[in-house]
């Protein structure tokens, strides 16, 4: 199953569909934490609703990049994995760390 944003905010719409697939043996403790996550996931489909990311063409991103709303990727960057990408990245760099930083030219 593809999980893409039209999805999840599909799922977000409904939140019954996510708690009751939930066995009912599971404490109350977890389903706060659940509609807690809901919350976020919702609030932060509607940041990139206003903000969109964008990402240039032929561009890498390593595992577990998180990329904030309204920032735009260059093409042919590339972006190490854990990063977090918190402003506009240029065209042909390699950045890294939390809060990512340009790292390298490509050029």
């Amino acid at each position: 199953m593809v999980w893409n944003l039209r999805r999840i905010a599909r799922i977000l719409e409904h939140p019954a569909m996510i708690l009751a697939q939930i066995p009912r043996n599971i404490s109350s403790n977890f389903l706060d934490i659940c509609q807690k996550q809901c919350n976020f996931v919702g609030e932060m489909l509607s940041a990139l609703s206003k903000n969109p990311v964008t990402i240039g063409e032929d561009c890498w991103l390593g595992g577990g990049v998180i990329v904030c709303p309204g920032v735009t990727i260059g093409d042919r960057c590339i972006i190490a994995a854990g990063s977090v990408v918190t402003h506009d990245i240029p065209c042909d760099t390699m950045a890294a760390g939390v809060p990512a930083e340009v790292k390298k030219s490509l050029k």
